[in-house]
């Protein structure tokens, strides 16, 4: 059961570099997402394909938090 303060997500990223420091692929990750507060401070926790990762960050640090902290907002309201 997802909280109320809790939402999921199937977002698009990318998921590697080649050398040149371009971005090469794409992957679709679930976000649990869990906001801590109304102005976008956010904690997320996703599994790839290989393995799991945890993301911290304010929202208007990172698109990626941004995106999903509003799209999160909106559902709880």
């Amino acid at each position: 059961m997802v909280r109320k303060d809790t939402a999921e997500y199937e977002i698009m990223v990318y998921s590697d570099h080649d050398r040149s420091g371009y971005w090469s692929s794409i992957t679709t990750v679930r976000v649990r997402l869990r906001i801590l507060d109304r102005l976008g401070n956010v904690r997320a926790t996703s599994k790839g394909e290989s393995s799991a990762w945890e993301y911290q960050s304010w929202a208007d640090e990172d698109k990626l938090c941004e995106d999903a902290a509003r799209r999160a907002v909106l559902n709880l309201k």
